[in-house]
């Protein structure tokens, strides 16, 4: 009897192997007629049901005018790990005209394809090409959520958890820090708004901190009364608690009813000691 050679090409393509679970099904070939075996003599017949193995060898054999090969065409699964979006973190209340602060993507699976943005309805998302874990947006004027789109090998691309940065009910000015020594420095500020319970500073090392969540704090709390921020009036703390010769960045807030407020970051280097 005239046995046949393997004389089809086997493949593996990217669409077959991706989030869901992969089968010995999804094995591609080229021809018809196509047998799997665990190996390459003799071995399981496979039913095409069984899941793929990332780094096993998997046999095929064909069948061809009712004969089948005796040879076998090996073939290793090669998996790419199902894509993990994580969630974007940072986001928090500002003024009109700042920027978003520092927005990090949290723990993924695969690479980071592109960030996005949208407004309100937000049911609308624009591009932004850029494809690191961290991200700070330019100055805003709406209430703006943020995510990024991750995609591992041939895995289906998948847009991550995404952050609000919400223009707050309070409008705040960091004011650049031009008063300052050593270990001193007066921090002031300027806004609107009324009902205000805190007015104060974050400061830290780092630019683009997240002052929600991090930087050292220096403030007034007026509680259980308000006060009322008008145009053109400035709120100045003096604080004695940085280091010489350090660069410091500072973000100015003010917290009502409706929660606290950032403004801009500014930034200052105290004097040598």
């Amino acid at each position: 009897m005239k046995r046949y050679l393997l004389i089809f090409l086997i493949v593996i393509t990217a669409g077959s192997l991706f989030a869901q679970t992969p089968t010995v099904s999804d094995l591609s070939p080229n021809g018809g007629g196509i047998k799997w075996y665990s190996l390459s003599s003799g071995g399981t017949l496979y039913t095409g049901t069984e899941e793929l193995v990332n780094g096993q060898h998997y046999y095929a054999s064909q069948t061809v005018n009712g004969v089948e090969s005796t040879a076998r065409l090996d073939v290793t699964a090669h998996l790419d790990p199902n894509t993990v979006s994580g969630a974007v973190t940072g986001g928090y209340a500002i003024s009109s005209g700042a920027t978003s602060g520092l927005l990090s993507l949290g723990t993924h699976t695969g690479t980071i394809t592109k960030w996005q943005y949208t407004v309100s309805p937000f049911n609308s998302w624009s591009d932004i090409s850029y494809t690191n874990d961290t991200y700070t947006s330019g100055t805003l004027s709406a209430t703006t959520q943020f995510r990024a789109l991750v995609k591992s090998g041939a895995c289906n691309e998948v847009a991550s958890d995404a952050t609000t940065v919400s223009i707050g009910d309070v409008a705040i000015t960091t004011l650049p820090v031009t008063s300052f020594a050593s270990t001193t420095a007066d921090l002031s500020l300027q806004g609107t708004g009324t009902g205000i319970t805190v007015i104060g500073f974050k400061y830290h090392t780092s630019s683009g901190f997240d002052p929600s969540n991090t930087g050292t704090d220096a403030s007034h709390d007026f509680s259980p009364g308000t006060i009322r921020l008008n145009p053109g009036i400035t709120f100045t703390i003096n604080t004695g608690v940085f280091s010489p010769a350090t660069t410091y960045y500072v973000r100015a807030y003010a917290t009502d009813g409706t929660g606290t407020t950032y403004g801009n970051e500014e930034s200052f280097t105290t004097s040598g000691s």
